[in-house]
Order: structure tokens, then C-alpha cells, then sequence
């Protein structure tokens, strides 16, 4: 597929035919989200995988508690789901360390949190990568107190979200394709 084909059939898909991915394929895809970028060179990212029925089901009962099984059961026919998450102890040991530190200032100075600007570009890449192969994807947010709690995450770890990977069901639903116009400004005109 050419990479403007993947762009074109990104969409969001929250229902799913009974599916499976294998281990190969699932590989592939991860290691295609760990080609985003990352802070100084830093590898932030902390990625949990769900595969396979029993694991998807035990993924959205400690994420989404409050959400009862058969509220849409076409998601859990996921072939797999994966958490996205970082370390913002990876910056902080990073940039908070000779030679660096007072350069830039450290993560508590920052504009943003780049853990979680990374984690996106890996949760992005990991989607365009599924697409590439033939799967159906979204991204999703979910309880991560719950998730931490259940599945014993580490205390630094910032999880942004999830996606959830599979055969998708067919939709007729038509959706807005959104335009240039309809986000981006240009403050200053040119002359």
C-alpha cells in the first residue's frame, strides 16, 4: 500500500469481526511504533500488549469497570489491544543529568509533557503500521487508575491510550472528512 493509500484509510473502528493477529504480525507492528521520536534519544515508551479473546476481555474489565460486557461486543472481538504509555523517569534521568541539565531545564520546565508527546507518535506510527497490514484500528481512552491498579504499572509510567486492532465491521456510516481549511490558520499573510 502507498503511504498516502494508508493515510487515506485511517479511520476510527470500534467494532470488530472475530479476528487474530499472530505473533509475527504483532511484532512487526510494534516495532514499527518504536521508530517515532524520542526526546534526546531517550526510550521512553512503556507498552503493554493484550492478544487474543481471553486476554482482550481481561484488558477491558480492569479498564473500563464501569462498562458492562455486553455494552458493545463487537469490541471485544479485538485481536489484540495495545496500551501506550512512557516513563517520564526516562527524562528526568535524561535531562536532569550532566551534561545536559540546566541546558534545557529539566521536564518540570518543559511546555509540555514529552512522554506523552512521544507515546502519541508511537500510538500514531503503531496504527499506520495495522492499517499498512489490513487491520481496522482505534484509539481510545480508558480508566488508567483501574489499569494501573489491575495490572500493576509502574508509578512513573504516563499512559496516553489505547488501540485496539482487528477485522473490522463494515460500516455505511458516512463521516466528515475534515479540510485544511477547517483547522489551520495562517496568522501572519503573506505580503
Amino acid at each position: 500500500m502507498e503511504f498516502s493509500d494508508v493515510i487515506a484509510a485511517r479511520r476510527t473502528h470500534r467494532q470488530f469481526q472475530p479476528s487474530a493477529i499472530d505473533d509475527a504480525q504483532l511484532q512487526q507492528l510494534l516495532s514499527a511504533s518504536l521508530r517515532g521520536p524520542a526526546a534526546g534519544g531517550t526510550t521512553p515508551w512503556r507498552h503493554d500488549a493484550f492478544v487474543g479473546p481471553s486476554e482482550v476481555l481481561a484488558f477491558w474489565r480492569a479498564a473500563w469497570p464501569t462498562r458492562p460486557d455486553d455494552d458493545q461486543p463487537r469490541r471485544l472481538h479485538a485481536a489484540a489491544i495495545v496500551v501506550f504509555g512512557a516513563s517520564s523517569e526516562t527524562y528526568a534521568k535524561r535531562y536532569e543529568a550532566p551534561p545536559v541539565s540546566g541546558s534545557r531545564g529539566g521536564p518540570s520546565q518543559w511546555p509540555v509533557d514529552f512522554g506523552i508527546v512521544d507515546a502519541s507518535f508511537s500510538a500514531m506510527l503503531f496504527q499506520l503500521a495495522a492499517i499498512d497490514a489490513g487491520f481496522g484500528t482505534w484509539f481510545f481512552g480508558f480508566d488508567t487508575d483501574a489499569y494501573a491498579k489491575a495490572f500493576a504499572t509502574a508509578s512513573d509510567t504516563v499512559m496516553i491510550g489505547a488501540v485496539a486492532l482487528g477485522t473490522p465491521e463494515q460500516s455505511n456510516a458516512k463521516r466528515r472528512t475534515t479540510t485544511v481549511a477547517d483547522v489551520v490558520r495562517r496568522p501572519v499573510q503573506p505580503t
